[in-house]
């Protein structure tokens, strides 16, 4: 009732505030892809202070994210000519700032953020499993990563092959300052170096996985929004539900076998892979305590004090570390093919 005699200010229905949200989206998106291809490849041929640089970077690293997401609803709308008019605008706006020498690195780099989310955005609307729209969609991020990154991939791991002897000699010089014995420094440098050589194998896999979490993010924040919007369509898997599917072993046992008996290279690529289903399989098996912590009802304090109790472990010792780190990826890759979930109606193949 409105006593003092003013209009009262018209409501809006919830419909319609979907509709609003989903337009800005779209035309967020649509505005936004333009300027990230602009930020991400402008640094190549404009000399900027290395903060900027750095800021840039940035910013363009988390605007990424949220192109994932916007990408994949302008998808799933179908809302296509909005969509390749805004991915046609970037590239050639990218080319004009970049130039010929740039055009397989814009290339590449369009075509893995176009990609990734129409993938998403269309089998989502088709209402695929969310395990197999996750596993396709981001299949195609990282064959262009791959295409746009891998030359760069061998300079980057030679350098640092070649800066391991100084690393250690400062190492040495640091432990020698600090009062510990030689066999002590010895032991540390002899572990710091396997770690170090270790870490130069992976350095595709670790980058790899920065593209990765980025369409992660998206994919997730897709498919929240995507879950709410439409309750009635399986659109959004809960954490403590998150598995990876079956689907994944055949590569996980043909990776092992190239691990094995193949050649260097083929080893060097397997490496790669094996680290990059690792953190994958550790995140399944999270999400595997996480479900039976939901079933104990077990309080938030005990919730928080566990995952304080893994992020303290990192720190602690390395075996330890790795003790836990193995046994999160054992959990992950037995769940996916035991599924010990299975019984329960919400559950479902999630990465």
């Amino acid at each position: 009732m409105n006593l003092i005699g003013e209009k009262a200010a018209p409501t809006v229905a919830p419909q319609e505030t979907v509709e609003n949200s989903r337009r800005s989206t779209h035309v967020l998106t649509a505005v936004l892809f333009p300027i990230v291809v602009i930020l991400t490849h402008s640094e190549s041929v404009v000399q900027v202070p290395f903060l900027l640089t750095l800021l840039i970077s940035v910013v363009a690293y988390f605007a990424t994210m949220y192109l994932f997401y916007g990408i994949a609803e302008l998808a799933f709308d179908r809302r296509t000519n909005m969509l390749w008019g805004s991915a046609v605008t970037a590239f050639i706006l990218g080319f004009l700032v970049s130039g010929l020498a740039n055009i397989w690195p814009l290339l590449t780099g369009c075509s893995m953020m176009l990609f990734g989310g129409v993938i998403a955005g269309r089998m989502m609307a088709d209402e695929k499993p969310i395990g197999r729209v996750y596993l396709l969609a981001g299949f195609a991020v990282v064959v262009f990563f791959t295409a746009q990154f891998s030359s760069l991939w061998g300079p980057v791991m030679a350098k640092m092959t070649e800066d391991l002897p100084t690393i250690l000699t400062e190492l040495e010089s640091l432990y020698s300052s600090l009062g510990a014995s030689a066999e002590t420094a010895q032991d540390a440098l002899n572990q710091s170096a396997k770690m170090f050589t270790a870490l130069t194998r992976v350095v595709p896999a670790l980058t790899l996985l920065g593209a990765l979490l980025q369409f992660s993010f998206g994919f997730l924040a897709f498919s929240y929004v995507m879950g709410r919007r439409y309750p009635e369509r399986r659109l959004w898997i809960p954490f403590s539900n998150w598995r990876v599917p079956f689907a994944v072993t055949p590569v996980l046992a043909v990776a092992i076998l190239a691990r094995l008996m193949g050649s260097e290279t083929v080893q060097l690529v397997s490496d790669n892979v094996l680290a990059i289903l690792a953190v994958y399989y550790s995140i399944a098996g999270l999400a595997l305590i996480e479900y039976y912590m939901n079933k104990l009802s077990l309080s938030p304090l005990l919730r928080i004090s566990f995952y304080l109790l893994l992020f303290v472990t990192q720190f602690w010792s390395f075996l330890a570390a790795a003790a836990l780190f193995g046994t999160l990826i054992l959990l992950g890759f037995v769940d996916g093919f035991a599924d010990w979930r299975k019984k329960e109606p919400q559950a479902t193949e999630a990465v």
